[in-house]
């Protein structure tokens, strides 16, 4: 028993290229798990699904489970503290639902998220047991890598696009206490009388619109812009949205302003300005040319090779095989509907060390499975349209 223990430790080692005699905190961009993919990592990746008591609830119900990094160890997050996660943590995220209105059949969201200051052994470990999950689930889930401050759409929509940014992590001890972090974000009220759609928006190239309201939501200070033409109903949902958040914060700083009045110097405005193009872990502006991969079958084996850079298009990406596409800002996982699986794990596995050793390793990563897309209940990120050319 000892030594069976001891082989899948060293395995979990080589895949993560943890550090078991020293946890240190470094960048993110050092974490190592090449090991993703192959057939040696698989087999023991089935034996260890099998065998992780974190999966005995993982897709039996609908509804949204998360489990933290815990020393290698997969632990469950209490549930009253979703939609918060420690700085210095990473964690895997499961949201089940059915697949439509009229099926009983189960569909998954699966994420797993890292803190800024997460360490190189907790990212890692995420990381393996996210595939490893997405193996005991059968392969099924739709897959996605957040970062701090980066979180997609899909993932903010769990925890009502309310995320709270913790200091501190499992290796701080938490023995310090220290105020709420929030997430900054936008929301948007559009519409009139009983179909005011309250939405929230990218901050990532946001444009504003005189017909509706907005909140600028900093966490301790909250901001409502009143669009010229807007509406009294959807400035009334704005103020009762601005009214719960101070009513569930406390102590918030509120600003409300009509759009004639927007000086472009407020902090409204320059935060709808923050550039795109700025490195989320070194704080560099830089550029970088939009670059696909493709993963495709050679010789009874897949490999993935540069395929094309600057100029994607949408006809770029083809059923029978896997892509990569990496813009610089958003890293999406392109699984063709014929694709085999060798070419899919292939891909995930690319676009991890990919992402490792580049200058943009903070960015988000999202899979798309273009078998997925005419599914009523996806949800297509938010960017992967507008990164492909016409």
């Amino acid at each position: 028993m000892m030594k069976k223990l001891s082989f899948v430790v060293v395995l979990f080692g080589l895949f993560c290229n943890v550090a078991f005699s020293a946890v240190g905190q470094v960048s993110i961009g050092d974490s190592n798990i090449a090991g993703l993919g192959t057939d040696l990592e698989r087999s023991v990746k089935l034996t260890s699904a099998r065998t992780e008591r974190a999966w005995a609830e993982a897709g039996k119900a609908v509804g949204l489970l998360i489990w933290r990094i815990e020393k290698f160890k997969v632990v469950a997050w209490p549930k009253v503290k979703y939609g918060q996660f420690h700085e210095g943590d990473s964690y895997i995220i499961l949201n089940t639902r059915y697949k439509s209105s009229t099926s009983r059949d189960y569909e998954y969201d699966l994420h797993f998220w890292i803190g800024k200051d997460s360490t190189q052994d907790e990212y890692g470990a995420a990381a393996y047991k996210t595939v490893e999950l997405d193996t005991y689930l059968g392969d099924k889930p739709k897959q996605y890598r957040e970062v701090q401050g980066e979180e997609s759409s899909l993932f903010k929509s769990h925890f009502n696009n309310n995320i709270r940014y913790l200091p501190g992590g499992m290796a701080s001890g938490f023995r310090k206490v220290e105020p709420v972090v929030y997430l900054p974000r936008l929301i948007k009220f559009s519409g009139s009388r009983q179909n005011v759609k309250t939405e929230e928006i990218p901050l990532k190239g946001a444009t504003i619109d005189g017909g509706n309201c907005y909140i600028l939501d900093l966490g301790l200070t909250v901001y409502q812009l009143n669009g010229a033409g807007s509406n009294k109903d959807n400035r009334y949902k704005a103020l009762e949205f601005l009214q719960k958040i101070k009513s569930e914060r406390g102590r918030v700083k509120t600003e409300t302003f009509e759009g004639s009045e927007m000086n472009p110097d407020h902090i409204f405005m320059k935060t709808l300005k923050r550039e795109s193009g700025i490195n989320f872990e070194h704080g560099a502006e830089y550029t970088y040319s939009p670059t696909l991969f493709q993963s495709k079958t050679v010789t009874n084996r897949a490999d993935v090779v540069k395929a094309k850079e600057g100029n994607i298009r949408r006809s770029d990406l083809k059923s029978d095989d896997a892509f990569v596409l990496d813009t610089g800002k958003d890293l999406f996982v392109w699984y063709g509907s014929t694709s085999t699986k060798d070419e899919r794990d292939k891909a995930l596995s690319f676009a991890h060390n990919h992402l490792r050793v580049s200058k943009h390793s903070m960015i988000p990563m999202n899979v798309i499975d273009e078998k997925q897309l005419t599914s009523p209940s996806y949800i297509k990120p938010a960017y992967f349209d507008i990164s492909l050319s016409a």
